[in-house]
């Protein structure tokens, strides 16, 4: 009886081995590209909601604010903007 040579022994768990690791490499990239969307996604969010909640705080801020110097108020006379 003779032994199969140990390339041959191998030879379909190395196919297998590269197909699951190349598989496994294409996942784990995907996920590596898809956390850095979220990321940048995340942080568009939070920038646009910083814009909102400022927006919003000027405009309760200019709401309080009395006129300056007139007895009558229109809005234009609470607009903080130069």
């Amino acid at each position: 009886m003779v032994a199969e040579a140990e390339p041959d022994v191998y030879a379909a768990w190395r196919r297998r081995a590269m197909t699951i690791g190349s598989l496994m490499g294409a996942f784990a990239s995907g996920f590596v590209a898809l956390s850095f969307l979220l990321g940048s996604q995340l942080l568009q969010l939070a920038i646009s909601a910083s814009g909102v909640h400022r927006s919003a705080s000027l405009a309760i801020n200019s709401a309080s604010v009395p006129c300056r110097g007139s007895d009558s108020c229109s809005p234009r006379d609470n607009d903080l903007s130069p």
